[in-house]
């Protein structure tokens, strides 16, 4: 499961690599060997794990961009969605737990995914540490940058 920042990642490089240096969400984060080394990563599963609420962050962020980027986005996007599965809890579920206070409905819903033994990819070092304190599988993306 790869959290919101990068699933952007994703979705903006697969658009095309020069628009990751370009894109106002992944130009301060990311680089193209950022990318590239996601698609590494990612091509060693059979399928790629997501919720609702990550793709309609990214649907969110990717909306924000101009014409004729912007469809751009949104047809890999939707190319990509075909590929994914999609692991859906009730927002009412989720804000029950602990973790919507730490880390808001996203990151919540990532946490109660990750119990059915999905390896969550993110760059947010807290949720990773939070989920691997539970024994949960997380790797911090930016543990594999080598700084």
């Amino acid at each position: 499961m790869l959290d919101s920042n990068l699933l952007l990642l994703f979705i903006v490089g697969k658009t095309s690599l020069e628009f990751v240096e370009r894109h106002k969400r992944t130009r301060d984060k990311f680089g193209k060997d950022d990318y590239q080394r996601l698609i590494k990563i990612t091509n060693q599963f059979f399928t790629l794990i997501t919720t609702a609420h990550i793709l309609a962050e990214v649907s969110n962020l990717i909306g924000q961009s101009a014409e004729p980027v912007r469809t751009q986005y949104f047809q890999t996007l939707a190319d990509t969605i075909d590929g994914l599965t999609e692991v859906t809890d009730s927002a009412r579920d989720i804000i029950k737990l602990p973790e919507y206070f730490m880390f808001g409905l996203t990151d919540a819903a990532i946490c109660l995914a990750a119990r059915r033994d999905y390896l969550v990819l993110t760059i947010d070092g807290a949720l990773a540490n939070h989920l691997n304190k539970f024994e949960e599988r997380a790797v911090n993306f930016n543990y594999l940058r080598g700084y």
